[in-house]
């Protein structure tokens, strides 16, 4: 059986080149004190993203709105997480701006997800949430009432803007999501990532990227060995548990109002 794979995959590598790169990517040295609870934000939002995704494409072939609910709630939390402890640890400065403001722009299309899919229930809060937030873009100077128009698809909210904010929802911002995703890991890739903070250890641009390359440091494939499989299971556990216990409690409260 392990003969077979190994011909299956060197079959695919020789027409496809994939195993040089990810061998590449797994030797990456990394600082070894990066072998640090701090440092799973980032895989951890990872992980919750993939699970949205594939909880989305099966939310359109089965109802598990639960898990869906629960997973923009951890992954709001979790990229909120990541970007403090990425600022507090000076990973935005020099040389990983840009990698910073791939983040913030991350950090919005997330928000913009979890408003666009509460807006798919289309109940009570939906309509009431959009209501708040179309009056807050009403606000802008001279371009508020045409944006509201633009979200609203009219004067009203009514059946074309369930159309807008799904075709939002569903194709427009995933797709940003998946650019920008995997444009922010090839930067992490090919910058590396920020060590931890030193009092005295001043950052000089001149000097950072040999001081950098020259410190001691373990394969990516090592030092994210452990906890970022950790991090994975318990973000899959907990988001089945809170939307298994979600179902039992709207199952109880649905038959003691029969």
């Amino acid at each position: 059986m392990r003969i077979m794979i190994g011909k299956i995959g060197e079959w695919f590598d020789r027409r496809l080149q994939l195993a040089a790169p990810i061998r590449e990517v797994a030797e990456h040295p990394v600082p070894r004190n990066t072998a640090s609870w701090f440092y799973v934000f980032g895989s951890a939002a990872l992980t919750v993203f993939l699970l949205q995704l594939v909880t989305g494409i099966l939310l359109a072939l089965m109802f598990i709105r639960a898990m869906h609910g629960w997973g923009s709630n951890f992954m709001v939390a979790i990229v909120l997480i990541h970007m403090a402890q990425v600022f507090l640890f000076g990973a935005h400065k020099y040389p990983r701006e840009l990698t910073w403001i791939v983040g913030v722009f991350l950090l919005l299309m997330t928000l913009g997800m979890a408003f666009t899919g509460q807006i798919m229930r289309f109940d009570q809060d939906a309509y009431w949430g959009l209501g708040i937030g179309a009056s807050i873009a009403s606000r802008v100077p001279i371009i508020g009432p045409a944006v509201v128009k633009l979200m609203l698809g009219g004067p009203i909210i009514a059946g074309a803007t369930l159309s807008r904010f799904f075709a939002l929802h569903v194709f427009v911002i995933p797709g940003m999501l998946i650019a920008f995703v995997g444009l922010h890991l090839l930067m992490v890739i090919k910058l590396g990532i920020n060590e931890w903070p030193m009092p005295g250890r001043i950052v000089k641009r001149a000097t950072y990227e040999a001081e950098y390359l020259g410190r001691p440091g373990s394969p990516i494939r090592q030092s994210s060995r452990l906890r970022p499989n950790q991090i994975t299971f318990s973000c899959g556990f907990t988001l089945c548990f809170h939307s298994f216990r979600h179902r039992l409690k709207h199952r109880s409260f649905s038959s003691s109002h029969l």
